[in-house]
């Protein structure tokens, strides 16, 4: 196996030998800027690039603008070294084939662990991908030949070249053609004139299931599949099937028994069902990953709205602790004051004289003063940390996992919104219009799953118009009849009719290779319909956005579930 190959870049030599030096167990092949990077890339197989962001000859960004097309097309890793988080930069570097970060000063082990998970998936992606296409191969050639087989049994049966031969009420072969010689592996000679018994012997042989009892006893016509072992050894799959004979009196006097060969019909269909099988976990495995991206961008989100509120808390705390410092400073010398005033062991005033000092020293009347604010501020900031802990808890109502239970649609709506933040802040204002509508009975993680769908793919469509305003995303809910409603519309660039019947079948996107798996909105459609007795449908104007509708029971017929 080859050695596994890392591109680190970074303009700093020792930084360079460093990197080198903990990752012995690779072959590391250093550049010092971007455009010699770009040359050991384009001459030399790379496995995972490490690059340091900032770089004073072609820096890290301009780097992935020039190499993101090998990149992608190789599906070569790369982690990105910045001094200081730089948001800007880290969504533009995500959107040239960027996959993780590393912020300066960093461990090594935490790169090595960094390294060897984004080259396990890698591999194991190109692993995947290569038995994807070894499997689609064999499936073309086995359809290629389930239709040449069938084309062969049509001319079989043109040809009338299955195996015959009739039988006698006594059990005595009286006639036999040559495919079923073939079939049974005797000659002509051989079989006719015995019992069809010593010929091919069978589980239902001198049993009720014999077909000859069965057309002595009425049958018009009996059938079976059934496995053969030839005197060679070799098994065959036959298809057996039997009808009355009778003579010029029209008296019952025998049995006419076909054999036809379907041993290779069964074994196309033993591969088709191996193959559809395997075909189902690897859509599987596709879904899973799909939605362990999902998870991990809105992880990524919700650290982003938690990080405000945690870094003015931590602030706050670290200016409590030196107001803190100067109190203690200042309540030891009121403790030596009251020991002095207590023993009058000597003059006060010189002390009290100190006291007032340090107080000015310390702005004692603005630390009063502020310690409220800071307490107020740092409040603030536990709740807003609290509400998006009670938000993801909403969402992902991890208490009932696998159950069906009461839901209130809007609050459901306002946590997706909350843990979608980072998701469309950027890109769209969000309104909403929650009508007065009643709790409804469902699968409340997977509902939340369907509005957190929709609500990512609308900020995305905005957000690909690359518009200098903000878009507008507007969410409404509503009761009529026995349903809720939500309805969820934005002003992106809209679906263009021709593909608005496909948008929800499984693995269609219209996203560029690598920015969508085409199941987000063929699980919606799942959960909604089939595991909620639901609707779900889309109406849009190209160049006027697009509004999705979300019809539920408010309590579904759960024994109709699909």
């Amino acid at each position: 196996m080859r050695e596994k190959t890392i591109l680190a870049v970074n303009d700093n030599l020792r930084a360079l030998n460093n990197l080198k030096a903990s990752l012995e167990h690779y072959n590391v092949e250093c550049a010092t800027n971007g455009k010699e990077a770009l040359k050991k890339l384009q001459s030399n197989p790379v496995d995972l690039i490490v690059l340091d962001v900032n770089m004073s000859v072609a820096d890290g960004i301009e780097f992935l603008k020039l190499a993101q097309t090998r990149i992608k097309k190789q599906c070569i890793p790369v982690i990105v070294i910045v001094a200081q988080p730089d948001e800007k930069k880290q969504i533009e570097a995500f959107q040239l084939g960027c996959c993780d970060f590393l912020e300066k000063p960093f461990n090594a082990t935490t790169l090595k662990i960094k390294i060897e998970r984004l080259i396990q998936i890698k591999t194991h992606m190109e692993r995947l991908q290569t038995e994807v296409l070894q499997k689609a191969n064999e499936l073309e050639m086995a359809l290629k030949n389930a239709q040449e087989q069938k084309n062969y049994l049509q001319s079989v049966i043109n040809s009338i070249s299955e195996g015959i031969w009739l039988i006698d009420f006594d059990y005595t072969v009286r006639l036999v053609n040559k495919k079923m010689c073939e079939i049974l592996g005797f000659s002509s000679d051989s079989i006719v004139g015995k019992k069809c018994f010593e010929c091919s012997t069978n589980p239902s042989c001198h049993t009720p299931l014999c077909p000859i009892e069965r057309i002595k006893k009425g049958e018009d016509y009996v059938e079976k599949e059934t496995i053969y072992t030839k005197p060679s050894g070799e098994r065959l799959w036959l298809y057996k099937s039997a009808v009355p004979f009778k003579n010029k009196s029209g008296k019952l006097v025998g049995v006419i028994q076909t054999f036809h060969d379907i041993t290779d019909r069964k074994q196309v269909e033993e591969e088709l069902r191996n193959t559809l099988k395997e075909l189902k976990e690897t859509q599987a495995f596709v879904v899973q990953q799909g939605k362990l991206m999902a998870i991990g961008q809105m992880a990524a989100g919700i650290a982003h709205e938690m990080n405000n509120p945690l870094g003015f808390v931590a602030s706050n705390f670290n200016t409590l602790q030196d107001y803190m410092k100067d109190l203690f400073t200042l309540f030891k010398a009121y403790k030596e004051l009251t020991e002095i005033i207590e023993n009058n062991s000597k003059d006060p005033k010189e002390k009290i004289k100190e006291i007032k000092q340090l107080e000015e020293e310390i702005d004692l009347e603005f630390i009063s003063e502020d310690i409220k604010s800071l307490f107020k501020d740092t409040n603030e900031g536990i709740k807003r940390l609290m509400d998006i802990i009670k938000s993801l808890r909403d969402f992902a109502r991890i208490d009932q996992v696998e159950e069906y239970s009461e839901y209130d649609i809007n609050e459901g709506i306002k946590s997706t919104l909350i843990l979608t933040k980072n998701e469309y802040k950027y890109y769209a204002e969000v309104k909403t219009e929650l009508g007065d509508v009643p709790p409804i009975y469902c699968h409340p993680s997977k509902i939340n799953e369907v509005f957190m769908n929709i609500i990512v793919n609308a900020a995305q469509a905005i957000k690909e118009q690359n518009r200098e305003e903000k878009g507008t995303i507007v969410i409404k809910t509503y009761q009529d009849g026995n349903y809720v409603y939500c309805q969820i519309s934005d002003d992106g660039p809209g679906i263009p009719k021709e593909i608005q019947d496909k948008i929800f079948d499984p693995f269609f996107t219209t996203k560029p290779p690598g920015k969508g798996t085409g199941l987000g909105l063929n699980i919606c459609y799942d959960i909604v319909v089939n595991k909620h007795n639901g609707q779900i449908w889309v109406e849009s104007e190209p160049g006027k956005g697009a509004t999705f509708f979300v019809k539920l029971p408010i309590r579904p017929n759960l024994e109709a579930r699909r």
